[in-house]
Protein backbone atom coordinates (compact mmCIF):
# COMPACT_ATOMS: atom_id res chain seq x y z
CA UNK A 1 0.00 0.00 0.00
CA UNK A 2 3.09 2.76 0.83
CA UNK A 3 4.34 1.39 -2.48
CA UNK A 4 1.08 2.27 -4.43
CA UNK A 5 0.90 5.70 -2.37
CA UNK A 6 4.49 6.82 -3.05
CA UNK A 7 3.87 5.67 -6.88
CA UNK A 8 0.79 7.70 -6.70
CA UNK A 9 1.79 10.55 -5.55
CA UNK A 10 4.55 10.51 -7.67
CA UNK A 11 2.98 10.77 -10.73
CA UNK A 12 1.51 13.99 -9.52
CA UNK A 13 -1.66 12.58 -8.49
CA UNK A 14 -3.97 13.00 -5.29
CA UNK A 15 -4.38 10.25 -3.11
CA UNK A 16 -8.03 9.47 -2.21
CA UNK A 17 -9.35 10.68 1.07
CA UNK A 18 -9.67 8.08 3.87
CA UNK A 19 -12.72 5.85 3.87
CA UNK A 20 -14.86 3.51 6.27
CA UNK A 21 -15.29 -0.05 4.53
CA UNK A 22 -19.19 0.91 4.91
CA UNK A 23 -18.72 3.91 2.66
CA UNK A 24 -16.54 2.35 0.13
CA UNK A 25 -19.65 -0.36 0.04
CA UNK A 26 -22.11 2.39 -0.54
CA UNK A 27 -20.48 3.82 -3.46
CA UNK A 28 -21.76 1.76 -6.71
CA UNK A 29 -18.76 2.51 -9.03
CA UNK A 30 -16.23 1.38 -5.72
CA UNK A 31 -17.74 -0.96 -4.25
CA UNK A 32 -16.22 -4.48 -4.43
CA UNK A 33 -17.95 -7.34 -5.87
CA UNK A 34 -18.68 -9.27 -2.95
CA UNK A 35 -18.78 -13.20 -3.31
CA UNK A 36 -19.46 -15.77 -0.82
CA UNK A 37 -15.92 -16.65 1.28
CA UNK A 38 -14.54 -13.16 0.74
CA UNK A 39 -13.13 -11.16 3.04
CA UNK A 40 -12.33 -7.24 3.38
CA UNK A 41 -9.62 -6.44 5.70
CA UNK A 42 -8.48 -2.47 6.34
CA UNK A 43 -5.04 -1.93 5.62
CA UNK A 44 -3.18 1.13 7.58
CA UNK A 45 -1.24 3.54 5.13
CA UNK A 46 1.77 4.55 6.67
CA UNK A 47 3.95 7.02 4.59
CA UNK A 48 6.93 7.51 5.39
CA UNK A 49 8.33 11.21 6.83
CA UNK A 50 11.24 11.58 5.13
CA UNK A 51 13.12 11.80 8.33
CA UNK A 52 14.34 9.73 10.90
CA UNK A 53 13.99 9.95 14.81
CA UNK A 54 16.14 8.27 17.50
CA UNK A 55 13.85 6.04 20.23
CA UNK A 56 14.25 3.95 23.02
CA UNK A 57 12.35 1.16 22.64
CA UNK A 58 11.17 -1.77 24.88
CA UNK A 59 10.01 -4.98 22.61
CA UNK A 60 9.89 -8.92 22.94
CA UNK A 61 13.11 -10.62 22.64
CA UNK A 62 11.01 -12.60 20.27
CA UNK A 63 9.83 -10.10 17.94
CA UNK A 64 13.04 -8.03 18.02
CA UNK A 65 14.79 -11.79 16.71
CA UNK A 66 12.84 -11.54 13.85
CA UNK A 67 13.37 -7.19 13.17
CA UNK A 68 17.42 -8.78 13.86
CA UNK A 69 17.34 -11.60 10.99
CA UNK A 70 15.32 -9.45 8.15
CA UNK A 71 17.53 -8.81 5.81
CA UNK A 72 17.87 -4.82 5.33
CA UNK A 73 15.80 -3.36 2.93
CA UNK A 74 13.26 -6.23 2.71
CA UNK A 75 10.90 -4.21 4.43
Amino acid sequence: LAAWAAGTRKDGDRLPPPRSLAELMAHPDEAPRIEDGDVAVMIPLLLDSGRTVRANLTLDAGLLDIIDTEPPGAA
